[in-house]
Parts: structure tokens; sequence; C-alpha cells
């Protein structure tokens, strides 16, 4: 069953502290729903371009609030985490 699957526990060499954060993708998922519903307030759009500035106004305040927002438990492992991308 398991056959292939090498990478499939691959998030349990980085800290404990960490884990959570890398294998759920709540993030993503609320990310996407908060899109969609701002999308969703505009019924119609006229053409492609008024479209994409429908999403990119959206994902350029989500990053404007989170840029600085280090998560769940990073900052705690920081200099672990450098070592492990050096290696």
């Amino acid at each position: 069953m398991l056959e292939g699957k090498d990478n499939l526990f691959t998030f349990m060499l980085f800290p404990k502290a960490i884990r959570r954060s890398l294998y759920t993708n709540n993030i993503c998922e609320n990310f996407n729903k908060d899109i969609k519903r701002k999308l969703k307030q505009k019924v119609q759009l006229p053409n492609e371009e008024s479209h994409d500035k429908a999403i990119y106004i959206p994902v350029s305040e989500y990053n404007n609030k989170f840029s600085n927002r280090t998560h769940l438990g990073f900052r705690l492992v920081r200099y672990e985490l450098k070592m492990m991308i050096e290696e």
C-alpha cells in the first residue's frame, strides 16, 4: 500500500514545533475561501482585466497584512531550519 510513497511522512523530519503547520493547509483553504467570497460580491465583471484586478486587490491586501507574520512555531526553530536547509 505504501510502495513508492517515500515522501509521505517527510514532515516528520522537521522540528516538532512546526509539524502541524506543515501538514495542514488551513491557511491556503481560508485564503481561497476569502478570495471566492470577495469575488462573489462582484456579480459580473466586464472583461478579463477587471477580473484580474478583482483578484489582485485582495491578494495584495493579504500580503500586506501578513507579510511580517511568523507562522506558528517557526520563530522557535529558525536556527534549526537554517541548519537543515544548508545541509
